[in-house]
């Protein structure tokens, strides 16, 4: 999993909580605040990779393409709480793997 970033830096997700509504496994957790300019932002974002099934439906019900599914399929955790992607997380796995979300979303456009 990751959060992306528009080109300018700023987050994409508009804390719709769409995908925390939409997902099976009941495993992601959102809160939000309005920001100074009056938008709607996360405070809070969590992914418990212990509970996802990695279904695709919280990739799919986003309106902005803010939470993607990654090429990343093993984890290792050691201690306890480990398991929970928490916002910085997978905003940091957004920006470092960037261009490879960018590119399997292009792959992927014409059957979307």
């Amino acid at each position: 999993h990751a959060l992306r970033r528009y080109p300018n830096g700023q987050e994409r997700c508009i804390a719709c909580k769409l995908c925390e509504a939409v997902c099976p496994a009941v495993c992601i957790t959102i809160d939000s605040d309005v920001a100074p300019d009056g938008t709607r932002r996360t405070t809070r974002y969590d992914i418990d990779l212990f509970k996802c099934i990695y279904c695709g439906f919280c990739e799919e019900a986003c309106p902005v393409d803010a939470i993607v599914l990654t090429r990343i399929h093993e984890y290792h955790m050691e201690r306890r709480g480990e398991n929970i992607m928490s916002k910085d997380k997978l905003l940091a796995v957004g920006e470092r793997y960037e261009a490879m979300i960018a590119a399997d979303r292009a792959a992927d456009a014409p059957y979307r």
